[in-house]
């Protein structure tokens, strides 16, 4: 069952993990908290090293929670180190182009304003 957790490295970045699969009854499970976690002016880093299926739901509620940060002042940048299957979802369905993806927290750090 997919799971979220979440550690702030700064007053201004946040780095949140998901787990598991992102299909239908995993986003609902985690979309909430997600929401709770992307509020405010703040950075963040979502981390789907460990997912292991991303469906369009879970597309959606990546790009949805990512549009409300930029609004507010923010940015959202995603870690897929070595997960292909997240990877190829990500870039087959064009979301890398709204959601800039990263291989390492390191080149995601670099990418974000400070």
């Amino acid at each position: 069952m997919a799971s979220i957790g979440s550690k702030d490295l700064s007053e201004r970045l946040r780095v949140i993990t998901l787990v598991d699969r992102m299909d239908v009854p995993g986003t609902e499970r985690i979309e909430g908290k997600l929401a709770e976690l992307t509020q405010g002016n703040r950075n963040v880093i979502v981390d789907l090293r460990e997912v292991t299926f991303l469906s369009s739901v879970g597309i959606r509620a990546l790009v949805a929670n990512g549009k409300a940060l930029k609004g507010a002042g923010g940015k959202m940048v995603l870690v897929v180190g070595e997960n292909a299957a997240v990877t190829k979802t990500l870039k087959t369905t064009v979301t890398d182009a709204l959601l800039p993806v990263f291989t390492s927290h390191d080149l995601a750090m670099a990418s974000l304003p400070s």
